[in-house]
């Protein structure tokens, strides 16, 4: 892959996971489901799986990537520092996720491992 390949790739990733955040906070969960492999079996699961690491009872405000980091041709790592609000509280959470390469285009495949 050329440098040039990659910073394409870089550039789509980044615009995939804006729309996954975004998409997320608005909680357009079937818009997100859409940005997935489809592993998880509905966009209720996938719901579900995302707020597993935020308290019960909180809303999410907000995301920025912080880190994507190549792991092959076709994988790469991507750190969200995830804002919420619970009870009139802003908290923060930082998750690490797998994007796949499936032709042209990337998709979540879930958390990644620690």
């Amino acid at each position: 892959m050329t440098p040039e390949q990659k910073s394409d790739l870089e550039k789509t990733l980044l615009q995939e996971v804006q729309s996954f955040i975004d998409n997320s906070v608005q909680s357009h969960w079937d818009a997100v489901y859409a940005l997935t492999t489809g592993s998880l079996g509905s966009s209720d699961n996938l719901k579900a799986n995302l707020q597993k690491s935020l308290p019960d009872n909180s809303t999410l405000t907000g995301g920025n990537v912080v880190f994507m980091a190549w792991e092959d041709d076709k994988t790469a790592k991507v750190k969200i520092n995830w804002a919420f609000q619970q009870a009139g509280t802003t908290g923060f959470s930082s998750e690490t996720f797998v994007w796949v390469l499936k032709g042209a285009a990337w998709q979540y495949q879930g958390r990644a491992l620690r």
